[in-house]
């Protein structure tokens, strides 16, 4: 839970990512909402609906560090002019801001915020929304392929973090009742590490002690066969991983993921019915949306995309929410 809190707000300090997290990420995304909806609460006993409004938008900037907003630029920047899928990627990592991500971001604050100033305060509705941009983002880690090649700050989801040992096999000579060349198994230790990703394919040089009975073919007159004990160098091909750190699997994933929105959906009709289900519904399918258009265009999800897919869905869901039923 820490690893996420610390992943989804400024709380908890720097802590990397791993795959167990992303099973609090819906949990913290209904506590966030109800923050906000007791910021809101409490704004509008003190200032008009707009200025509640104004408040509640920058609170919510404030407890997420301002991370999604980030990520809803550079995705606008990156998904949405016509460019190669490798200019698309090189310009998502541009600190800069264009303009696709500039005047995205202002539509978005914009219709969140007269959203906000338009419906008396709902926590309820809020805590809907924002577990389910979370959960959404959560199954979107733990399913879908990391766009980018080399790694980065979303991809530590897959797999964790990137130190762990590993077992292979290697081959390795020696000399039994006779002379031969057989194979035998080795097992060697290893520690690696790739950056964001936590498991890799690659070669690497262990050494270690190996026994083992072969058959071998004598050199000379006659062939025998003998046990041979000896010890060498090898080379594995395994994969480095650490067992507590994989992917979920689908079912898992999927499961929790239901039953955030389950979850969300009755929080939502706790707050309106038809309005709050439904909102939770829309928003569910806008940050589909979101991520259809980046498996389109780059081949997958980074971590620009989860946050640009989050603020678009709660977005939505605040529009239809206050929709005039």
């Amino acid at each position: 839970m820490r690893r996420a809190l610390a992943f989804l707000t400024p709380i908890g300090g720097a802590r990397p990512p791993t795959p167990d997290a992303l099973a609090w990420f819906g949990p913290i995304g209904a506590l966030i909402g109800l923050a906000l909806g007791a910021v809101w609460w409490g704004a509008a006993h003190l200032w008009p609906p707009a200025v509640a409004a104004a408040v509640v938008v920058a609170a919510d900037l404030a407890v997420t560090g301002l991370l999604h907003l980030d990520g809803l630029v550079d995705a606008a920047d990156g998904l949405l002019p016509h460019l190669s899928r490798k200019q698309r990627l090189a310009v998502m990592r541009q600190p800069d801001a264009g303009a696709f991500g500039v005047g995205v971001a202002i539509a978005v604050l914009l219709l969140r915020w007269a959203a906000l100033a338009s419906v008396r305060p709902a926590p309820l509705l809020l805590a809907a929304l924002w577990c389910l941009s979370r959960a959404a983002m959560a199954v979107t880690a733990a399913r879908l392929p990391y766009a980018r090649a080399g790694g980065g700050l979303a991809s530590a989801f897959l797999t964790g973090p990137g130190t762990g040992a590993g077992t292979g096999t290697g081959v390795g000579t020696g000399t039994g009742a006779g002379t031969g060349t057989g194979a035998g198994t080795e097992t060697g230790t290893g520690t690696g590490s790739d950056g964001d990703f936590g498991t890799r394919d690659g070669s690497e040089a262990g050494t270690g002690t190996m026994s083992g009975a072969d058959s071998g073919t004598g050199t000379g007159s006659d062939a025998d066969v003998g046990a041979r004990t000896g010890s060498g160098a090898g080379t594995d091909t395994g994969v480095v991983s650490n067992a507590s750190h994989r992917r979920h699997p689908a079912a898992v994933a999927w499961g929790r993921f239901l039953v955030m929105v389950a979850a969300a959906a009755a929080l939502g009709a706790s707050w309106s019915l038809p309005a709050g289900p439904v909102a939770v519904a829309v928003a569910a399918l806008a940050f589909a949306a979101v991520v259809w258009l980046a498996m389109r265009r780059v081949g997958g999800f980074t971590g620009d995309v989860l946050g640009a897919a989050g603020l678009v869905a709660e977005s939505v869901g605040l529009i239809t929410a206050v929709a005039r039923w």
